[in-house]
């Protein structure tokens, strides 16, 4: 299993970060231009034991995942897949308050691809770099958005 971790102060109380979070037209939004995606199925606001189904679209090529969320608190966000293209699917986000209205956010996602040998090759070649700066970026766009306010 690979894992990677990024983060990025936000310039929003951890209260605010985390209700952003549980909504998924937050991370519509987020995910742009890298990825496109479409909300199949799943509650206007994640909480635990949710399940939502989104499409992700990335090099015009579109896939399917379902995702369980496993945890919502003033502290962190975790989700998992249930169904889609990899593997295995973790994705933890921690919020610790960075000073009086500040939030550092941390991505940590733990993952493997599927096929093997050929999986842990592209991985090594290009996904895990790819993924690094898509969700890296996820968390500049937010910040320089808030700060742009």
């Amino acid at each position: 299993m690979s894992y990677l971790q990024c983060s990025q102060v936000i310039s929003a109380e951890p209260s605010w970060v985390r209700e952003q979070l549980r909504s998924l037209s937050t991370w519509k939004r987020l995910l742009l231009p890298d990825v496109e995606m479409e909300v199949l199925s799943g509650p206007p606001l994640l909480k635990k034991g949710d399940e939502f189904q989104v499409e992700l679209t990335r090099f015009g090529l579109a896939q399917n995942f379902r995702f369980l969320v496993e945890d919502v608190s003033l502290e962190k966000m975790s989700y998992r897949q249930l169904d889609g293209i990899f593997k295995n699917w973790f994705h933890r986000i921690l919020l610790e308050p960075h000073g009086p209205s500040s939030t550092l956010v941390t991505d940590r996602v733990d993952y493997s691809l599927p096929l093997g040998v050929l999986g842990h090759l592209a991985n090594d070649l290009y996904f895990r770099e790819d993924l690094q700066r898509i969700l890296q970026e996820r968390l500049e766009r937010w910040e320089q958005s808030l700060s742009a306010q």
